[in-house]
């Protein structure tokens, strides 16, 4: 199946001096898809320089925003290591963001904030290492990044602050290891914000007159890769690696520092457990997608009506590669996902229906193949478009979603 409503693909400029190729790591659309905010990525995995302390060289990467029509509106390049891991923009797209990885001598990370015109109105670059997560509230009074730490800026007036208000995670529970958020969700009004981290934690917090109060933390043992909050943050979704999608009730949460309840994703067959590497939830709560791993080369997505006490998969979908990640339009009618593992090899992009009515087993309503694998995919909350990045290095732009 091929019949994907691909307007555009495009290749982000080529730099001079370029000697590595790019990844599209990231994308971010406003709501109603006419904007696009991604940035390009370089890691060299087949190779442990980095772990041996080998020095690469510097190469250039950029902050990237397109229209619905694939013309760059702005763009905001910049010599460093590695380059933009995440991105972020507001639903309007008044405000945008991008974090990753600045420079390896020293090894820091950046978050770097832009207005509607793509001026860079902040340029930090002190986070000890990377900063792999950013979000930006709905209302564009906080910014929200993640590695390490959670960093935290503040809009007063025009603008955000130049540097965050730093909030350390807590001490490594096993080895020694330093512990790293790996997933990140800020409600619409920037009050809370959840992180889910390497070593299997989820902590959420609430900005009390600018600064920031634990209010639950849950000590778990598998990598949380994915968070997913909804727009009135009374409950959020995490997915861990041993194939547990919890959910969390935030007003429970803040008493028991348990999940409310929990559901393992399985694959079509029943008979084996995926691991979650994605969540998504739509604006009201009711509908989450959930995506995971079987094995080395397959995946499944899964359909997750939240409108009972307890979880209730209405239906699952296998997919042809590990999936990477899942997103859904506002009321939850369309999910996206994104696939391929390792890289160097194939990967897809898919646009479900979430109707439960449709014959099984549940197929997608397109696929659309790419030249490697493919970690982000996200439909805007109207749900007239989708975009997508692989490791191919282009980035795709899908419209209407439905065809």
């Amino acid at each position: 199946m091929n019949n994907a409503p691909l307007i555009w693909k495009q290749l982000p400029p080529q730099q001079p001096g370029q000697t590595v190729p790019y990844y599209i790591n990231t994308v971010a659309i406003t709501a109603n898809g006419e904007r696009v905010v991604t940035g390009t990525y370089s890691h060299d995995y087949s190779s442990a320089d980095a772990r041996r302390g080998i020095v690469t060289p510097e190469t250039i990467f950029g902050t990237y925003c397109y229209g619905a029509d694939g013309c760059l509106l702005w763009q905001d390049t910049w010599s460093g290591y590695e380059g933009v891991y995440w991105t972020a923009t507001t639903p309007c797209g008044d405000w945008s963001a991008s974090s990753g990885q600045y420079s390896q001598v020293p090894y820091r990370g950046f978050v770097f904030i832009y207005d509607a015109n793509g001026n860079r109105t902040v340029s930090w670059t002190d986070a000890p290492s990377r900063v792999s997560m950013v979000q930006i509230s709905a209302n564009g009074t906080a910014c929200v990044a993640a590695g390490e730490a959670v960093y935290v800026f503040l809009r007063t007036g025009c603008g955000f602050g130049s540097t965050p208000m730093i909030i350390p995670l807590p001490p490594p529970s096993t080895g020694t290891r330093t512990d790293s958020a790996q997933a990140l969700a800020v409600d619409p009004t920037g009050t809370w914000i959840v992180v889910g981290t390497y070593q299997g934690r989820i902590i959420m917090y609430r900005i009390d007159n600018g600064l920031p109060v634990t209010t639950g933390k849950y000590m778990g043992t598998l990598s949380v890769h994915s968070i997913g909050m909804n727009a009135q943050a009374t409950g959020f979704l995490a997915g861990t690696g041993d194939g547990q999608v919890l959910y969390f009730d935030v007003a429970q949460f803040a008493i028991s520092n348990r999940p409310t309840w929990s559901t393992t994703l399985v694959n079509g067959a029943g008979t084996q457990a995926a691991s979650v590497y994605g969540v998504a939830i739509n604006t009201e709560g009711t509908l989450a997608s959930a995506v995971g791993n079987i094995g080395n080369s397959a995946g499944v997505l899964g359909l997750l009506d939240l409108t009972t006490s307890s979880a209730t998969w209405s239906w699952v979908a296998d997919t042809e590669h590990n999936p990477n990640s899942t997103s859904m339009n506002g009321d939850g009618s369309l999910i996206s996902v994104a696939d391929g593992h390792p890289d160097g090899t194939p990967g897809a992009f898919y646009a479900f229906s979430s109707a439960a009515s449709d014959p099984a087993p549940k197929t997608a309503l397109w696929i659309q193949p790419s030249g490697n694998m493919s970690w982000p995919m996200q439909i805007s909350s109207s749900g007239n478009a989708a975009v997508a990045g692989s490791d191919d290095g282009y980035v795709y732009y899908f419209k209407p979603v439905t065809s």
